[in-house]
């Protein structure tokens, strides 16, 4: 039997078995830890979820974002991973849902908004991936993503102009720098 207060020894076994496309069977795993240590269920399923995206068992770490999702619905953290992972399967519309959804409960979540500008942009809606990325703000590190959408696009002017902005206000040196 499991020992249920390790939960490392959960999380272990959980990642073990995404590996073996038994994202089903980790998921249960992770759910069945005895408290106190339910509450880390959410943040352990999408630890393992991101482990498992990392080395491309990307239905598997789908399987395990949605759980996570599922245990902590306000988590944009997690609703950002399932956009995400959705994405990456070629699941547009839910990859679309779940970021908008995600910028409506927390519109300044800068994943949210980096990772939906760049999903935007992949898909060659440059103006709407402009429109996202701009809701951040204007800082200097988004008007350097915002030069390199219009490099993307082959907006070199506009390029060209952001980044001349960002020289004279000084911005430019500090953001390579740092």
């Amino acid at each position: 039997a499991l020992a249920p207060h390790r939960f490392d020894t959960r999380s272990g076994l959980a990642l073990l078995l995404g590996y073996l496309g038994r994202a089903d069977e980790a998921v249960r795993i992770l759910r069945e830890a005895p408290e106190p240590h339910g509450h880390f269920v959410a943040e352990f399923l999408l630890s393992t979820a991101r482990n498992l995206a990392r080395d491309r068992y990307l239905p598997e770490a789908l399987v395990l974002a949605e759980a996570a999702l599922a245990e902590s619905p306000r988590n944009t953290d997690a609703r950002v991973e399932v956009a995400v992972r959705n994405a990456a399967l070629g699941r547009k519309v839910p990859a679309e849902q779940q970021f908008r959804e995600a910028l409506r409960r927390d519109p300044a979540h800068r994943q949210a908004r980096d990772e939906f500008a760049a999903f935007l942009a992949l898909n060659q809606r440059w103006d709407e991936a402009l429109t996202v990325l701009l809701g951040a703000g204007r800082d200097p590190a988004t008007r350097l993503k915002q030069a390199q959408l219009l490099m993307a696009r082959r907006d070199w002017a506009g390029a060209d102009q952001v980044l001349r902005e960002l020289e004279a206000a000084g911005d430019l040196a500090e953001d390579v720098a740092a």
